[in-house]
This record gives C-alpha cells, sequence and structure tokens, in this order.
C-alpha cells in the first residue's frame, strides 16, 4: 500500500480553522506551556537533554515505566545531547525541505533508547528543536488524516512522508490557514476530531480523556480512536474520490 495524498474541500478546512479556534480558547494555551520551554532552551543550548526529554514525555502522556525509559536514563546526557544536536541542525537546515528535514532529524535520533521505533515522542523533540518547521505526530493525528482522505503507511521514513502530507495540505490552505506552520495543523487534527459535520462540539463519552493537540494516549502511538464519532464521520470520505456535498 502506498501513501495517499489530495485535496480537501472547503468545509474540512472550516472544520480544521474551527478546531485551531476552539484548541486557542480551551486549556491548550497552558498545556503547550511544556512544550513552548523546551524549545526556548533548545533554540539557545542546540540541543535538548534528558531533564527536557522528560518534560517532554509528560507533555506527550507517555509511559515512563519501560525498559527504554530505564537504557536513556543510563545513557549519558552528553550523548543524548550529541544526537539531539544532530537533528536540531538537520531539522533547521533551511537548504532542506520541511520533509527532507523530517527525515534527517528523525534518523539522526534512532540511535537512542526509546527512539528507535514509533514517532510519538521523536517528532515532540523534533519539535521543540524547529517548533514552525515541525509537527507532532501520534496515532490520532494519523487517523484524522486517514478520515480525511490521505493515508500514510506505516513503512519507514513515515515522520517525513507525514510532514510532507501536511506541507501538502497548508500548500492549499484557504485563510487564515494559508499562514499556518505544520504545529497549527496538528494542533487542528486532533481537537476537531470533537466536531460534527455541522460545527458542534461532539461531547465525548463518560471518563475518556480530552483530546489535548499533541497529547497521545497513555500508552503513546498505540491508541487509535473511532473515527466513526469524529468530524469527518461520513464513510464516503474515507475514499480517495470523496467529495464533500
Amino acid at each position: 500500500m502506498t501513501d495517499r495524498t489530495g485535496d480537501i474541500c472547503s468545509d474540512d478546512w472550516q472544520r480544521l480553522i474551527t478546531a485551531r479556534e476552539m484548541y486557542a480558547r480551551s486549556s491548550g494555551i497552558h498545556y503547550d506551556e511544556i512544550l513552548h520551554q523546551v524549545a526556548q532552551r533548545a533554540q539557545s543550548e542546540g540541543s535538548i537533554g534528558k531533564a527536557d526529554i522528560g518534560a517532554l514525555l509528560l507533555f506527550k502522556r507517555l509511559r515512563a515505566d519501560t525498559p527504554w525509559a530505564r537504557a536513556l536514563m543510563t545513557t549519558a546526557d552528553t550523548a543524548v545531547r550529541q544526537a539531539t544536536a544532530a537533528a536540531t541542525a538537520a531539522v533547521r537546515n533551511p537548504a532542506l525541505s520541511r520533509s527532507e528535514a523530517a527525515r534527517a532529524g528523525r534518523a539522526a535520533l534512532a540511535g537512542l533508547p526509546g527512539f528507535t521505533r514509533g514517532d510519538a515522542l521523536a517528532s515532540t523533540v523534533l519539535t521543540a528543536a524547529a517548533p514552525h518547521r515541525m509537527a507532532v505526530y501520534d496515532r490520532r493525528a494519523h487517523t484524522a488524516l486517514s478520515s480525511l482522505g490521505i493515508s500514510l503507511t506505516h513503512a519507514s521514513g513515515r515522520y517525513s512522508r507525514y510532514i510532507a502530507a501536511l506541507d501538502n495540505l497548508l500548500s492549499q490552505a484557504p485563510s487564515p490557514a494559508h499562514a499556518w506552520t505544520p504545529r497549527d495543523l496538528d494542533i487542528a487534527l486532533l481537537p476537531a476530531t470533537q466536531l460534527s459535520r455541522h460545527g458542534q462540539r461532539v461531547e465525548p463519552q463518560a471518563g475518556a480523556a480530552p483530546p489535548l493537540a499533541g497529547g497521545g494516549a497513555p500508552r503513546g502511538d498505540s491508541a487509535v480512536p473511532d473515527v466513526r464519532a469524529g468530524p469527518f464521520a461520513d464513510p464516503a470520505r474515507l475514499s480517495a474520490q470523496a467529495v464533500c456535498q
């Protein structure tokens, strides 16, 4: 199976724009404080150390009682910073397209414990390193794209292809989304899953976690939402040939 990209219609864009505005009015401003603080330190230091990776782990609501977390803790911070410095330089490199930068940055992190498989934490580190170029990836963002008729395979290089898909969407975005960064779009994808096709909020089931943008499920990439309750619930939207009515 290959990736499928394409246009989305004006109704879908309006739901994304509404979702982005809804997030800005909610706790999103405070929820992103950790990401912003780590990004500020990365800007001045040129790398991201273990303490800030721990902060980003909290931001993503990922589990830390894992073998990889122990292995990362026993890795020297200098070695971690060496890898994240290379990743930071890659994602900030203006000579590379955003998708090329994402590929190079992701590769630079691959040798660290916790970064060999999955893109949830790695994408968050790369977004902190270059917040105006990169975006946070998790399975909920992946599913939201699929509900728009934009599919990504799980083959090697997924994060780079995710950034390419966001770039493709942004190249066709109407106002005010035409000024968005990839991070703005990934923020919009997640709250949008609680908007109906009429722009009304769909209340989550009792006990469900709020869909805070960038916040993965407690087990990271593993939990996939039921998109049938999302804003693009019309089954025709799952077809590459679907058009908005």
